[in-house]
This record gives structure tokens, sequence and C-alpha cells, in this order.
């Protein structure tokens, strides 16, 4: 009878390779990763940006809070790091010979982390990202030596035109099979779209079908799907964050007191989830790949998908989430903040658009006054 490794023994000396190192979930993944697992390498993809070589962008990167504990418990830690200077929106993803010969030598496990999660994303980098990006690594994938699991991270809205969402494959738009750059000369982005409701969940829907056919490639694969990522939660740095994605782009601006409307029905589920524990999910269905497919013969079988979310067994409301923000602003209020922490939830058409009127254009045009009258530039 075939056995089931635990999580350390089935990292042991594994070499992994992760793509979208330099975003959110990249770098939380990373830094757990090298400091949680017996791994002996983590390759990240990385391009050269306005003049910054790829290895001084990851230098700059381990410079974050976010890596404060993993440098003191393990200071020789870039020991275990092998930058590649590369893109997956590139042809052969730009990669030196030399690189690329070394991940087919080398790599064991494959985290699929890139993506462009903008919504407002154009529909041609969208799909060139998210879909050729996705469809080039497994391209790559088919000619690793000694690959023993792959896991793309998809997003649990990637069928959010469906009531409900379970872990199985689900129909791609009707127009995934055509060349969408072409399409988008001939018809509007509203009519390539269909019901889904932007780029970002319509290209990942059409990654998904791609991962769906890999059967064909005989390829180790499975499918995570995580709903809102959050701040961290315990480690490695409680409340750490980046950017203005997901529910960041909400809680800034509604801290500071610019944001005083919102188009949400306060009893709605916000399905949020710690980045820290989307991690660790992570980390756990990349062990359960592996050892499913070494020990049954799966892989002539759709790759397993898994849901990641809280509204399930632990939901919060749209309500809660802002009163846990209200709480946390009389504790440690912000000294840039502009007005008084309020906020109007409604979905009325109306309300909305009244309530847009005076509590943000008025505000804004006031401010705006003011920056003028006192020579200053206007924001």
């Amino acid at each position: 009878m075939s056995r089931r490794y635990s999580i350390a023994e089935t990292y042991k000396d594994e070499t992994v390779l992760i793509t979208g190192f330099t975003g959110f979930l990249g770098k939380v993944l990373v830094e757990k990763l090298l400091r949680s697992c017996p791994i002996r390498n983590v390759a990240v993809i990385v391009r050269s940006k306005k003049g910054i070589t790829a290895e001084q962008r990851v230098q700059d990167i381990y410079k974050q809070p976010l890596f404060d504990r993993l440098r003191r418990e393990k200071p020789d830690f870039m020991n275990k790091i092998k930058v590649l200077d590369g893109c997956l929106e590139d042809p052969l993803m730009s990669l030196l010979k030399t690189d690329f010969d070394w991940i087919l030598e080398n790599v064991n496990l494959i985290f699929h982390c890139a993506a462009t999660v903008r919504f407002n994303e154009t529909l041609e980098l969208a799909t060139k990202i998210n879909v050729h990006g996705t469809e080039k690594l497994l391209l790559l994938s088919k000619k690793i030596m000694n690959l023993k699991g792959i896991v793309h991270v998809s997003t649990i809205y990637s069928h959010c035109p469906r009531k409900e969402i379970c872990e199985e494959y689900y129909p791609v738009p009707k127009v995934a099979n055509n060349d969408l750059n072409n399409l988008c000369a001939n018809k509007s982005l509203t009519e390539i779209l269909g019901v889904w409701p932007n780029t970002y969940t319509f290209t990942k829907a059409i990654a998904e079908n791609l991962l769906a056919i890999s059967n064909e490639n005989h390829l180790p694969i499975s499918i995570f799907r995580p709903s809102i990522i959050g701040c961290v939660k315990s480690e490695p740095q409680p409340g750490w964050v980046e950017g203005m994605n997901g529910p960041i782009a909400m809680v800034v601006p509604f801290i500071l007191g610019l944001l005083r409307i919102t188009a949400l029905s306060e009893n709605k589920k916000a399905d949020i989830i710690p980045v820290d524990y989307t991690v660790n999910a992570l980390i756990c269905v990349m062990w359960d790949t592996i050892n499913r497919y070494q020990n049954t013969n799966q892989l002539n079988i759709k790759p397993k998908i898994f849901n990641y979310v809280s509204s399930v067994e632990s939901p919060i409301t749209w309500d809660r989430f802002f009163n846990e923000m209200r709480n946390n602003y009389f504790e440690m209020p912000p000294l840039s903040a502009v007005w008084y922490i309020f906020c109007f939830n409604t979905t009325n058409v109306w309300g909305i658009k009244i309530l847009r009127f005076f509590l943000h254009w008025i505000p804004a045009l006031v401010g705006d006054l003011y920056l003028i009258v006192t020579g200053k530039k206007t924001k």
C-alpha cells in the first residue's frame, strides 16, 4: 500500500520554481517556503525593469519588512535563491539558454502565481499574461525531466457569472477558441466578455480550460482558486500588506476619510481570506498533488480543483468588515486622514448618485479650489 508523505518529507531537497514572485501572494509564498520547508532551492522568474536588473529587484524585495523574521531565523537564506531574468509575456519567456536548461534539469515543483489582477486591464494584455503565459509554462513543464507537481493559482471568481461555484470545470466563453486579439478589431469588449464582468475573470476562466485539457500532456497539475486575499493575519508579520488590490483598495481610502459611499449590501458576505492562510493552503495543495500523482495513476484525468474561501465555514459580512476597520481607526488613527471616518453602504442607484455628488464631488471641488488659491498642485 502506497504511503502519503508528510509535508516536510514531500518538500525535502526539492527545487521550486515560482512565477509572479514580485506580486503580493508570490512574496509571502517564497518567504514561507524558505522559512518553514526543507527545500533545496527556490527559483524565481523576474524581469529586469526600468534599468534595474532582475537580481537587484529581488535584493530590494528581500529588504522589505515581510522578510525580517526570515533574516533573523535563517540569515543565509539568499543562498537558496536562484534569480532567472525572464518574462512570461515574451516568446520563450526571454530566458537565457543556460537558465532554460537549468530549469529543465533541476526544477521539481512549480507554483504559477503570475497574473495581471487588474479588472480594467486591456483584453490584449490580460490574454498575453493570464492565458498565453500559462500556455508557455505548460510547454516548458512538458520538457522538465523530474517534474512532480504544478499548482496553478486561479481565482474563485473565474466563473463568477454562476450562482454556485463547485470544485469542478465549467464551460468557457465561446470565443475562447478564437484569436482574442483579432476579435477586438471586429467586436466591442462588452460583446467579447459576454456575461463575464471584466478581462481578469474572463481570461482566468480561459486559462483554466487550458489546464483542463493538459491531461493530454500527462502533467501532474492542480488548480487553486482563492477568493479575495487580504493582509497577513499571523505570520510572519501580522497586518503586513502590499499594493492597492483587493480589499486594500477600499480599506485605505476608507481609513483616510476619502471613501464615504460604497455600492455594497451590508448583510452580504465579504469573502476575504488572510494571505498567510492562503499560502499555507497553497503549499498543502502541492503536497496533495505530489502524493496523489505518485501513488495513483491519475495522469489521464483532468487536474483537481481546490476552492479556498471563507464564506462557507467562517463568513464575514461587509457590515462587520467595516466595523472592524472603524475599531482599528479609533485605536490607531492615521496622521494623513483628511476627514472623519464614515461611510454609507447602499445598492440604490439614485442614492449612490446623490450621495456621491454631495460626499465626493463637492468636497473634492472645494479641496481643489483651496489648493489653487494657495498655489499648490491639485490632486
